[in-house]
């Protein structure tokens, strides 16, 4: 919904601008209640809810998470950037504390400032899988390397495998580390294994099955420690030396590569050398880490909570995907589901706090011992029993709680089907 994006993309960022300096003062409970109330302006805009409806339920529905947490997490990726590029010096108190206080981050990254660098003495080919039909899978009178990476069961490796040389290697990284970063060292471990004087005259062929590892490679600029490295030993290696470096497709049972994947495969089984040991962890990887720990510690604050009963069985945690799909619907349907999600409805006991007019009993099937309530049309009311097993696919619900696992689509025909909305908004 444009409204969502307007203020994700454009309030909320302004809102934060510089919070790597000032939040602390989200510590203070009247500086939160301004933040909030800004937030909670957009989410009515978003959603046209009630004005009833909690803060804290829309912002696990509509994923938005409390200000203070993502100011706290910006600020922390803001001081990771910034210790990596040597202009951050960590202190004990104030808004320097960000990383030691708030954040389970590593000593050190892959990170560096934006390197920009012309220099290219090797080459690089990228062909397609169909000239790989008319291509040998390795070439005559020259050497041929092969490399790859892996990763498996949180455990990251790499292979390096030479017919020519008769070379093969395992190696493994930190765990922190990813494929990327595997595939990459790999091509740097292969130039590592090459004799000046012995291969003058020969051309050296580097086989990587990683279309991104040699892209990053051919590229002119890289903020990333394991490709400026990599960059750097084949450009002195090419001084002496013809270096090519090729995708090949993987997956075509190319011998060189199959034995490469193999080797990658034991490396992550292998221990860690010591000129391994200090490969850092990816800037993706650490930014992924702080939004886990964002939506751990929303989550948390959403289920400590003790008000907004209905809301929390039907939207229990956090869910982007969710969420997405919702915000897909107009703001009438986004409404509408709202509405029925949280409870806050011109509908039974809701409507009474309103001072609004209510029946003791359903208004669909007519029973005097039923109270109307959310709950009751979602879940039980046997006049929409019918409509319930069309779209949801069972005639009852055992509660609340199993809205949770049924579809915003399926959920909001089921609401269209009862008219019961409609109903409760023009009474």
């Amino acid at each position: 919904m444009i409204v969502h994006w307007l203020y994700t993309a454009i309030v909320r960022p302004i809102l934060l601008y510089g919070n790597i300096v000032w939040w602390p003062s989200l510590d203070k409970n009247c500086n939160l209640r301004i933040l909030h109330k800004i937030q909670r302006s957009a989410e009515l805009c978003i959603s046209g809810a009630l004005r009833t409806t909690a803060t804290e339920a829309l912002n696990t529905i509509l994923d938005l998470q409390p200000l203070d947490l993502l100011a706290k997490s910006w600020a922390s990726a803001t001081a990771l950037r910034l210790r990596e590029a040597a202009a951050w010096t960590t202190g004990s108190t104030g808004h320097s504390n960000i990383l030691s206080k708030h954040s389970p981050l590593p000593l050190y990254t892959d990170y560096v400032p934006p390197i920009v660098d012309f220099e290219r003495r090797y080459k690089i080919y990228i062909p397609t899988r169909s000239d790989w039909d008319n291509l040998p899978h390795q070439f005559v009178s020259a050497v041929n390397i092969y490399t790859d990476g892996s990763r498996l069961n949180s455990q990251t490796g790499g292979g390096v495998f030479s017919p020519e040389l008769d070379l093969k290697v395992s190696f493994r990284l930190p765990d922190h580390c990813s494929v990327f970063q595997a595939e990459v060292i790999a091509i740097q471990e292969a130039t590592t294994h090459l004799n000046t004087s012995v291969h003058q005259d020969i051309d050296i062929f580097i086989f990587s099955d990683s279309q991104a590892a040699l892209r990053a490679l051919d590229s002119y600029t890289t903020s990333s420690k394991t490709i400026s490295e990599c960059r750097k030993s084949l450009n002195e290696m090419a001084t002496h030396l013809s270096i090519n470096l090729i995708w090949v497709p993987g997956h075509l049972n190319i011998e060189g590569n199959c034995i490469a994947d193999e080797l990658a495969r034991q490396g992550t089984t292998a221990d860690i050398l010591r000129d391994k040991d200090t490969v850092g962890m990816p800037m993706a990887t650490c930014k992924l880490h702080l939004r886990q720990r964002l939506y751990t510690l929303s989550n948390n604050r959403w289920n400590s909570i003790s008000t907004c009963h209905n809301s929390r069985l039907t939207w229990p945690n956090y869910n982007t995907k969710r969420t997405k799909t919702l915000l897909q619907c107009s703001r009438e349907n986004i409404s509408t589901l709202l509405n029925a999600l949280t409870g806050h409805c011109l509908i039974g006991t809701h409507a009474i706090r309103l001072g609004l007019s209510n029946h003791d009993f359903c208004r669909s099937c007519k029973q005097i011992d039923e109270e109307e309530s959310i709950e009751h049309l979602l879940c039980f009311c046997p006049a929409h029993n019918l409509k319930r097993f069309q779209t949801l696919g069972s005639y009852t619900l055992p509660n609340l709680a199993a809205i949770q696992d049924v579809s915003i689509q399926k959920l909001l025909c089921f609401l269209r089907k009862t008219e019961y909305f409609a109903k409760a908004d023009n009474p």
